[in-house]
């Protein structure tokens, strides 16, 4: 009778309603006992039973734990923004003497220029650019001042500085961004100072005479006995590089307000202003001109060359650009690489040392001799840095005064003689607005 009533029990547990909790307990328990037993394997096919009722609690439980810790997280962080405007100092050199006031230059309009001048004939005793010191380094470096003092009206955008024409843009008021650029005027070689034409030719055949000229003008230091000997046009020009694709001899006029009765040939564009690096660094010009390009570092010729120095000999031209007996103390790169105009090899200059803060006098000079066409490029080469090569050569940077704009950058990489862009950083922008946003270690610079 007693056995009876065990048999029974035992089948009665095999047929227990269990609870979902005692079963989920029972599968743990079983899947604690050896792989072999009974009860290891009823735990197993627990466990398969049981796998769908078991996502349905945890998935929802863990949603609900990640999104309070998320919440809890996000609300204890802050974005911090942090905006600094920098402004180009109000006592920017006065580029103009008694005369009024311009009008106040909106600086961050996206317009186009339009300057209407009329440009006066200077006097005999009109004074020309003043002489830099010869050698050395000087304290301050200023622009040039103009041989005329004039007021130029208008509004005159000063970001691209390509915007009225390679040569670069006019300066015409106080309070314009020229901050790093080169401030430039044009020397008519074939008049004297009244603006009466010379009697001898400086064109054509007699190209020579024009090279005499421009010969004693570089070897005075460009000094105001020399420069005073020629006609000085009043307006005057600011540019931050030197990128003057193959073009008409007059537009160098042109580009200056001088193309009236402007007759072409034998002029001069004089430029100069200073170079503050902002960084420790060694690095020479490269480039050419058609006709005549020269660059001074603290009154010292770094780079010089002549058209015709190439592979389609000029006659007239300076032979191995010995114009004033200038040559490269490295010459392993010359008449390596033909220019974009490929009549000319680009000109590879003297190594130049430059330190971080201090401050370095420039002057560059590009002319043109007989006319006709006219255009030229000034690279720069940073030592030790590595450029991309492209068609069998480096392909250098463009050299520029100052941090390049948006639109420079986009002109150059369309230009058909491929030119590098990661140009040695000098001087700054006159006017620019940083944006620091404080959220992730990430800076942003927005160029205004």
């Amino acid at each position: 009778m007693s056995e009876e009533i065990v048999n029974m029990d035992e089948i009665a547990k095999q047929y227990e309603e269990r609870g979902f909790f005692r079963r989920l307990a029972d599968m743990f328990k079983g899947l604690g006992q050896p792989k072999n037993s009974r009860e290891y394997k009823l735990a197993r096919i627990e466990l398969q039973r049981l796998q769908a009722p078991l996502i349905a609690i945890v998935a929802p439980v863990l949603g609900v734990i990640i999104l309070i810790v998320v919440t809890a997280v996000t609300g204890q962080s802050k974005q911090v923004i942090k905006v600094e405007i920098a402004r180009a100092a109000d006592d920017v050199e006065e580029l103009q003497e008694d005369e009024p006031e311009p009008e106040e230059i909106d600086m961050t309009e996206d317009v186009d220029v339009q300057v209407d001048i009329d440009v006066p004939t200077p006097s005999m005793d009109t004074p020309a650019p003043p002489s830099p010191a010869p050698g050395g380094e000087p304290d301050s470096v200023a622009a040039a001042p103009s041989p005329v003092s004039m007021a130029v009206p208008g509004v005159n955008k000063m970001r691209g500085l390509g915007d009225e024409g390679s040569f670069g843009v006019a300066v015409s008021g106080k309070k314009q961004d020229i901050e790093g650029c080169l401030i430039g005027n044009l020397i008519d070689i074939k008049r004297d100072a009244s603006g009466k034409e010379k009697p001898q030719n400086m064109r054509g055949n007699d190209a020579k005479l024009y090279f005499d000229e421009i010969r004693a003008i570089v070897s005075s230091n460009f000094s105001k006995s020399e420069l005073s000997k020629h006609y000085v046009v009043p307006k005057r020009l600011a540019m931050t590089k030197v990128f003057i694709p193959e073009q008409p001899a007059k537009n160098g006029p042109a580009a200056f307000g001088a193309d009236k009765d402007f007759k072409e040939g034998a002029w001069l564009a004089y430029y100069t202003g200073e170079l503050k690096p902002k960084e420790n660094f060694r690095a020479r010009f490269i480039g050419y001109f058609d006709e005549v390009m020269v660059v001074k570092i603290n009154g010292k010729i770094v780079l010089e060359c002549a058209y015709g120095v190439g592979p389609q000999q000029n006659a007239n031209a300076c032979p191995n650009h010995a114009m004033t007996g200038w040559k490269a103390k490295d010459g392993s790169m010359d008449k390596k690489i033909i220019s974009p105009q490929r009549n000319s090899y680009m000109v590879f200059g003297d190594w130049v040392e430059f330190k971080a803060g201090q401050k370095y006098k420039m002057d560059l000079a590009v002319g043109e001799g007989p006319g006709g066409a006219c255009g030229g490029l000034l690279l720069i080469e940073k030592e030790g840095a590595n450029y991309e090569m492209v068609n069998g050569r480096k392909k250098y940077p463009i050299f520029a005064s100052r941090p390049l704009s948006v639109k420079e950058k986009d002109e150059l990489g369309k230009y058909k003689w491929p030119i590098g862009i990661d140009s040695p950083q000098f001087n700054g922008r006159g006017k620019a607005a940083k944006a620091e946003v404080v959220k992730e270690d990430v800076s942003v610079e927005v160029d205004i």
